[in-house]
């Protein structure tokens, strides 16, 4: 037991150097309150995630993990949620790490929507659409390298992931084309009663899919945590999914105007107050990626007198349709 705690004490003390974080600061094997704190403090010099995302990924990886199935991060981008992954499981001992538990994907090909992104960071000049940017992911993760294995290219085109998932990140959810194949790939790999399933796009603007997809499948997930004041919503899988509902080609086609409409009703139900504009902001893009447009401008004018343009997403859709108008 003394030779377990001495390891662990050396393996936190590694990782907290890492991190810049000071020689002083009391150390214990797994999950005290101080370790949580510390945490918190870290995160790549590069990320879109907001501080309380990258926290849930350390201390997932800290405190929960069992390693009974692998840690997965779809769309990895520059690696922030990867690296938070890598310092949480760094710190938990109680997980064999003589391979390596944490799987990234992400196409790392630079598109100009990143160029219009004011940085402050430098790690970003010089990349033109088009560029890989693995170089810079490689880069963020660098100290937990030997913990992680990466796959550049297109999540579309890759094979079924081969082991169990035990936490799935899903930040790749961006068309129904990666939302089907997120299904048909990796919610196949998922163990009922153990796996946690973590959406970053749920509360947004942009990906209704998401909504009427976990509605769809909501006798096999229970909402766990929204993560507050963010994109973020977590949910733990609790009954297997038939196969018939993993294989399916999904489109907006595949649900009646009853479900689409009680989809939003219940991810809104099941979430905190602050993401309801975003939720409500996704139900009118759903017109929009339809073509619906009629529709979209009636159901924007409610949205907008209830939440305003100063929430981001309700301001995002007024900005498509205005756009739109002045075609």
């Amino acid at each position: 037991m003394t030779n377990l705690i001495a390891s662990a004490k050396k393996r936190i003390q590694r990782v907290r150097q890492s991190l810049g974080l000071s020689r002083a600061t009391k150390t214990s094997a797994y999950s005290t309150q101080d370790s949580i704190a510390c945490l918190d403090q870290s995160s790549a010099e590069l990320t879109m995630l907001f501080p309380a995302e990258s926290s849930y990924l350390r201390n997932f990886a800290m405190a929960r993990y069992r390693g009974l199935g692998e840690l997965v991060d779809l769309g990895a981008w520059a690696g922030s949620s990867t690296l938070a992954l890598g310092q949480g499981l760094a710190m938990n001992d109680r997980v064999d790490c003589s391979r390596k538990r944490i799987h990234a994907y992400d196409i790392f090909i630079w598109e100009q929507w990143m160029s219009d992104i004011p940085w402050s960071s430098s790690l970003v000049k010089g990349y033109q659409n088009g560029d890989s940017f693995l170089p810079l992911y490689e880069k963020q993760i660098a100290a937990y390298e030997h913990l992680i294995a990466t796959y550049p290219g297109d999540l579309n085109a890759m094979a079924e992931f081969p082991r169990d998932i035990e936490y799935l990140f899903v930040d790749v959810m961006k068309s129904w084309q990666l939302a089907n194949t997120t299904i048909q790939k990796y919610f196949t790999k998922l163990i009922p009663g153990i796996s946690i399933v973590h959406h970053q796009d749920y509360n947004h603007y942009f990906t209704p899919w998401i909504h009427l997809l976990m509605y769809r499948l909501r006798d096999h997930f229970v909402f766990e945590q929204y993560v507050e004041g963010t994109p973020s919503t977590v949910f733990a899988y609790t009954d297997e999914i038939p196969a018939e509902k993993l294989q399916q080609d999904y489109s907006f086609d595949s649900f009646s105007a009853d479900e689409f409409e009680a989809a939003f009703e219940y991810s809104i139900r099941n979430t905190g107050k602050s993401a309801w504009p975003s939720i409500a902001s996704s139900r009118v893009m759903a017109y929009i990626h339809q073509g619906k447009w009629d529709i979209a401008e009636k159901e924007y004018l409610p949205l907008k007198s209830r939440y305003g343009t100063e929430n981001y997403d309700v301001a995002q859709i007024e900005k498509i349709l205005r756009e739109r108008s002045f075609r």
